[in-house]
C-alpha cells in the first residue's frame, strides 16, 4: 500500500506546480502587455518629434529621411501597441484582480548585496500569490514532518528560482515564435518546466 502522506504531497508538488504556471501566465500577459504599450508610446512620441524635425529641416532631402525615420517609427509603435493588446488579454480578464496576481514580492527585498540583488530577481520572476502558495507548501512539509526546517527551505528556493528563470526563457522563446500570445504560454510552460528541473536537480544534489 501506498505511503497516503507521499501520495498527498507528490499530488500537492504538481498541483502547486500548476498553479503558479497559470499565476506566471497571467503575471507575464500583464508585465509583457505594460512594456510593449510602453515601447508603443515611446515610438510615437519619437515619431512626432522627427515630424517637428522634418518641418524645420533646412534641406529637402533631410526632411525626406526624418519623415520616413517618423513613419517607421509609427509603424514599429502601431505594432507594438497592437502586440501589447494582445498579450494583455489574459490579465484584462480579471480586471482589477489581473493587476494583483501579477504583482510581485520583490519590493520587499532591500539592500544592495548580491544576495539581496539575487533573491529581488527570482521574486521579480513568480507572482506573488505563486511566492506565497510554494512557501505554504514547504510548510506544510516541515509541519507535517516530510521535510526538516532546511531541506523545505532549499526546496522553496530551488522551486521559486526556477520557476522565475524558467518563466523568463520560455516568454523569450514564446515571444521569438509568436508574440503575444506565444510569450504568455512559454511563460507559463517554461515556469512549470524550470520548477520541475530545478526542483529534481536540487534532490538529485542533496539525495543522501
Amino acid at each position: 500500500m501506498e505511503d497516503p502522506i507521499g501520495t498527498f504531497n507528490t499530488v500537492k508538488t504538481h498541483v502547486m506546480r500548476a498553479v503558479t504556471g497559470g499565476l506566471t501566465a497571467v503575471k507575464t500577459s500583464s508585465d509583457s502587455a505594460a512594456t510593449l504599450l510602453q515601447n508603443a508610446r515611446t515610438l510615437e512620441g519619437q515619431a512626432k518629434e522627427m515630424d517637428r524635425l522634418a518641418k524645420t529641416a533646412d534641406h529637402s532631402s533631410e526632411a525626406a529621411r526624418t519623415k520616413v525615420a517618423a513613419m517607421q517609427n509609427r509603424a514599429k509603435g502601431k505594432v507594438a501597441n497592437a502586440r501589447g493588446e494582445r498579450t494583455g488579454r489574459l490579465a484584462q480578464k480579471f480586471g482589477r484582480g489581473g493587476d494583483i496576481i501579477a504583482a510581485d514580492a520583490s519590493k520587499y527585498v532591500k539592500g544592495g548585496s548580491k544576495l539581496a540583488d539575487g533573491a529581488g530577481s527570482v521574486l521579480r520572476g513568480v507572482p506573488y500569490l505563486g511566492t506565497a502558495a510554494t512557501i505554504g507548501s514547504e510548510l506544510t512539509d516541515y509541519a507535517t514532518g516530510t521535510d526538516t526546517a532546511g531541506e523545505a527551505a532549499m526546496d522553496a528556493g530551488a522551486s521559486l528560482s526556477g520557476a522565475a528563470v524558467g518563466g523568463a526563457a520560455g516568454a523569450a522563446l514564446g515571444s521569438a515564435i509568436f508574440p503575444g500570445v506565444g510569450t504568455v504560454v512559454g511563460g507559463a510552460l517554461g515556469s512549470m518546466a524550470g520548477d520541475f528541473l530545478a526542483t529534481e536537480a536540487e534532490s538529485l544534489l542533496t539525495v543522501e
